[in-house]
């Protein structure tokens, strides 16, 4: 007997006048239009309403869950006459899950990145992403990059006196802010290297905006062909790409000569934990990983992290073939941190990593600039001068201590 409630329900229910003729553009043969399919998904992602956090996001959801078929779902008596409520799928907002990396388990099995680096979290071998503010104790070398860093954050000293005459003429509002306070010029500016003009700059500001405003592809201007050999890869990982690399390329005979001859004693004879031809013989010092605005922080920072902790293993397999004791206290006296660049659309961010018993800890982040405003574009070239600073007065004087071993198998 049907329910009363049903009867009343449906007789509740209004009349809808059928459509006038003229307003159906689509003409069937038989003269019979197909039943509408039932959305199940609308067209433009509503806001959620949920409130489930970052960590939901990740949680793997069955393909009924995600993509709900009424075909595979017993049909109740009186289904064609009982109109329905259409499901509304409530989409999670986070920023990691607009990112095709960060989406949880994919259909061919891959992991979220979440779940990636909380299993490389568990190996003594692994990665582990800490926040650059719970950094304990740091060497003294760390410390002095730390500071200079933090100091080029704030803006100070990112242009010698020298520019400032030619900013106080330029018309773009944004050098007047500039030229009006002394905070951002510093003798010692002129050591590090050319500073842009003051064109240069607005050219690379109409640039940053034409990528921003019509949604440049990265893939569409980076080149990820560089793979990490996979004798340096953390257990428990696959193979990652950056997207740029700064390397020394040594002009000393003798010092090319050492890299070709420690190379032979190395997986695939380069001198680098990645096989890329034209970095076979070229120290890599320093990486960049680049993402799209609004793609997944965690996304790269493992892939940076995967990275990073080749280039860690690298430098522990020249120490133990160069000997001189504990290799471990060696590495970490040699080499105190690495640092890399993490870019997200406009914003750079600088992230460094250090070596803690075998688990490389990359260290996140300080933005050293941006490239929607002019200010922010000084920041970032004065901060990639004192990496180039960093890479050919540290870490290659400390990366060529370790070829020595082979200073007598070199060939002049």
């Amino acid at each position: 007997m049907p329910d009363p409630r049903v009867i009343d329900w449906l007789h509740s229910l209004p009349e809808y006048p059928k459509a006038p003729r003229e307003t159906v553009h689509d003409h069937h043969p038989s003269g019979t239009p197909p039943r509408k399919r039932r959305r199940f998904h609308p067209p433009t992602p509503e806001t959620s309403e949920s409130g489930c956090d970052e960590a939901a996001a990740y949680e793997p959801r069955t393909a009924m869950e995600t993509h709900p078929d009424p075909d595979k779902r017993p049909a109740p008596p009186g289904n064609e006459e009982t109109p329905r409520p259409n499901k509304k799928i409530q989409t999670p907002r986070s920023e990691s899950s607009y990112s095709l990396t960060s989406a949880s388990t994919t259909r061919s099995g891959r992991q979220s990145p979440q779940k990636h680096l909380i299993s490389l979290e568990r190996s003594n071998h692994g990665i582990r992403i800490r926040d650059i503010g719970s950094l304990q104790d740091p060497p003294a070398g760390l410390v002095k990059f730390l500071t200079t860093i933090r100091r080029i954050s704030r803006g100070h000293g990112i242009i010698p006196p020298s520019a400032r005459e030619e900013l106080g003429k330029q018309p773009h509002y944004q050098f007047a802010e500039i030229f009006d306070d002394d905070s951002y010029f510093a003798e010692q500016r002129e050591q590090l290297g050319h500073v842009p003009s003051p064109e240069d700059v607005v050219g690379i500001l109409a640039a940053a905006t034409e990528c921003q405003e019509n949604l440049h592809d990265e893939s569409s201007w980076n080149i990820t062909t560089a793979t990490v050999i996979k004798e340096y890869l953390p257990l428990q990982s696959v193979s990652k790409k950056v997207d740029f690399c700064v390397f020394v390329d040594p002009t000393d005979p003798h010092d090319r000569s050492v890299c070709l001859a420690a190379s032979g004693r190395l997986p695939y004879e380069v001198i680098n934990h990645t096989r890329y031809f034209a970095l076979r013989q070229r120290p890599v010092a320093l990486s960049i990983e680049t993402k799209k605005t609004g793609e997944g922080w965690d996304a790269a920072a493992l892939q940076l992290g995967v990275w990073q902790a080749a280039h860690w293993e690298l430098l522990r397999r020249l120490v133990d073939i160069s000997g001189g004791g504990d290799a471990s206290a060696l590495l970490q006296q040699k080499f105190e941190f690495l640092p890399a660049v993490i870019i997200q659309g406009h914003d750079w961010n600088l992230v460094v990593t250090t070596i803690q018993g075998g688990q490389t800890h990359l260290w996140s982040k300080i933005a050293i600039g941006t490239t929607n405003n002019i200010m922010g574009i000084y920041q970032i070239v004065h901060t990639l001068q004192v990496l180039r600073r960093w890479a050919a007065e540290t870490y290659w004087p400390a990366f060529r201590e370790l070829l020595l071993p082979w200073q007598s198998d070199a060939v002049l």
